[in-house]
């Protein structure tokens, strides 16, 4: 009697179909966990939102644009308040960027020039006794330092301005009759994402002023001016429509008209950490980093 067996050729073949399939098997699984990964990532965003929606006045996070990545927007495109009805309006064509150049879907890059984002001064925007304001930044190198590059402001009210000569932030008005003194400063890094927290509260005739760089607080500020109510509209990548353009990305904007807690601000500063880590846009290296630095690290 022969006996028969498999042949080398057909060994072979049986190996690259086996290896085939684990290959199959292993996308599809990869697949199912980034699925799961975004679907426990919206539970935790919109717990935040429920939690923190009482107080939320405005969030553009520009989601809704339309226009693909790398599309200059037309002028006086509108630009969504995603939570409440202050919409803007683009001004001289920031950049639509999205995927690992956001936090997540859309973003917008300012060229440091002339562009920026007009939003309709009102009376949901003029906050005089309590205020949060929050904002994610990716600073390029190159901002004007004579400008003072500024994110985001209104007018005599409340601003985030940059100091490129020394990579330091500056949260609040500037000082004097009727206007806010800047709260505690921090240094910044060009070309790496930051979150930056503004939150204004007064009483009586004194207000405390804390600024958190990445969850973190600095040291409040004690003032005693008031709060400067102005008529001038709210805007995204400048500080005026002729100065003090910012070079960089902004997404995820919000505006409160309550005082957010060191827990709340962590909490949504730990949210765009894992989007940060979800699409790409910091490795889990850089993640880790920052978490332990929340943890440990004191400003």
């Amino acid at each position: 009697m022969k006996n028969k067996s498999f042949t080398l050729i057909e060994l072979l073949v049986v190996i690259v179909i086996i290896g085939i399939l684990a290959g199959v098997i292993m996308i599809s699984t990869s697949s199912s966990i980034d699925k799961a990964n975004i679907a426990k990532l919206k539970v935790f965003e919109g717990s935040i939102l429920n939690n923190l929606g009482a107080g939320l006045v405005s969030q553009w996070n520009f989601d809704k644009l339309t226009q693909l990545a790398g599309s200059i927007l037309p002028e006086d495109t509108v630009i969504v308040d995603d939570w409440g009805c202050n919409n803007g309006l683009s001004k001289s064509g920031p950049e639509v960027k999205d995927g690992s150049g956001c936090i997540k879907g859309k973003c917008l890059y300012f060229d440091g020039e002339n562009d920026y984002i007009s939003i309709l001064d009102n009376s949901s925007l003029d906050l005089e006794n309590a205020l949060t304001m929050s904002i994610w930044l990716y600073p390029y190198s190159g901002n004007d330092e004579e400008e003072h590059p500024t994110p985001i402001c209104k007018y005599a009210s409340y601003k985030i301005r940059l100091y490129n000569i020394n990579n330091t932030v500056y949260c609040g008005e500037s000082g004097g009759v009727d206007h806010l003194p800047y709260g505690s400063t921090f240094s910044y890094e060009d070309n790496k994402w930051i979150y930056i927290v503004w939150t204004f509260s007064f009483s009586g005739s004194s207000g405390q002023i804390i600024t958190y760089k990445d969850g973190v607080a600095k040291t409040p500020v004690i003032t005693s001016y008031d709060i400067f109510l102005s008529d001038k509209n709210l805007l995204l990548g400048a500080a005026s429509v002729g100065g003090r353009h910012y070079k960089g990305v902004i997404d995820e904007v919000r505006i409160y008209n309550e005082v957010l807690t060191q827990s709340q601000v962590q909490r949504q500063y730990i949210a765009g950490l894992d989007n940060l880590l979800l699409n790409k846009a910091i490795s889990k290296k850089e993640y880790d980093l920052r978490l332990n630095e929340l943890a440990n690290i004191d400003f």
